[in-house]
């Protein structure tokens, strides 16, 4: 609930909230496409790995990365790529977790070089 004054804080957090959880929802685009677009360049036996599960949580991914409103971004992050991948590697028992590792970090770094053109 907003309280009475719409200008505090509090209720300017929760309207955001609020918008950034909306957006992440029903925006209708088409994540799918764009998702087969910036994985051409990724090897297809990386691709090959990836269960359902994956590919599941790739395109929902696409969506929150276009809609992510004020929330942080942990994980996938290009600039901790040295840490998330040695801590992955140790972990050896889940191919397909570090194929979507490799694929994560590919959009990171895709989207980081389009940031920058």
């Amino acid at each position: 609930k907003l309280s009475k004054d719409t200008r505090d804080h509090y209720s300017i957090t929760k309207l955001n909230m609020m918008q950034d959880m909306v957006h992440m929802i029903f925006k209708e685009e088409s994540v799918a496409n764009e998702l087969i677009l910036a994985l051409q360049n990724v090897d297809s036996t990386i691709l090959k790995t990836l269960t359902e599960t994956e590919w599941e949580y790739l395109i929902e991914y696409m969506k929150e990365r276009k809609h992510r409103g004020q929330w942080k971004k942990v994980y996938p992050n290009i600039r901790n790529v040295k840490l998330h991948s040695a801590f992955l590697e140790q972990q050896k028992r889940n191919p397909a977790r570090l194929a979507l590792h490799d694929v994560l970090m590919h959009l990171e770094e895709a989207t980081l070089n389009m940031a920058k053109t």
